[in-house]
This record gives structure tokens, C-alpha cells and sequence, in this order.
């Protein structure tokens, strides 16, 4: 199975706010028992509108959500304007590309 890890991208952000906010948003999925990509799941079934959402999907969702609003705050809550344009997602995790046997590529984990 290949393993996510949680991703913001904030423009301005330095590398420690980004590790700040990712911190929250994981705190927030920890404390509700909740998977975030269960939560993103819940996200992509909501904007393809394909499918009717479950009580359990919308609760997925608010969790998403606050994750969401803690990294925003933990990475740039301290700034004099909190940016309006960021994003919280879930990347796959990445094989560097000196454990690859091509380099300058990048593969995925299945």
C-alpha cells in the first residue's frame, strides 16, 4: 500500500512554518482517530458530486477542514497577513532518487 504524507503549500512559508503547520494538522487527524487520506477521500467524493455523501463522509470532511484551518494558523498564524491562497494535501511518499535505479527520476511506492 503506499504511504502518503500530508503537504501545505503556503507561498512565503519557510521550512519550519510548513513543519509547524503539517504538526497541527496531523494533531487534529490524531485526535479524531481519523486517517487523513479517509478524510481526502471524503473531499474527492464531495467535489465529483457523484456520489450521495454518508454522515460518516461529512464528519471526514469537517475533520479535513479543521486540519485544514490548524495548519493555516500554525504556519502563518504569527504573520501580519495570514495568506489566503494555501493548501493542505496529501502527497505520496517519494523514493529519492539515489534509491532508484534511474536517476533524475522519481518513483512512487505501490
Amino acid at each position: 500500500m503506499r504511504k502518503w504524507n500530508l503537504a501545505i503549500r503556503i507561498e512565503g512559508a519557510t521550512q519550519d512554518d510548513v513543519k509547524r503547520g503539517i504538526a497541527a494538522a496531523q494533531a487534529v487527524f490524531d485526535a479524531a482517530g481519523v486517517e487523513p487520506l479517509d478524510a481526502a477521500a471524503a473531499i474527492f467524493k464531495r467535489d465529483g458530486e457523484v456520489e450521495e455523501l454518508t454522515d460518516e463522509d461529512c464528519e471526514l470532511i469537517e475533520v479535513w477542514n479543521a486540519a485544514d484551518t490548524a495548519a493555516n494558523v500554525a504556519c502563518c498564524g504569527a504573520w501580519p497577513k495570514r495568506p489566503v491562497h494555501y493548501i493542505l494535501e496529501l502527497l505520496p511518499e517519494a523514493v529519492p532518487d539515489n534509491q532508484t535505479s534511474r536517476p533524475s527520476t522519481i518513483r512512487f511506492l505501490n
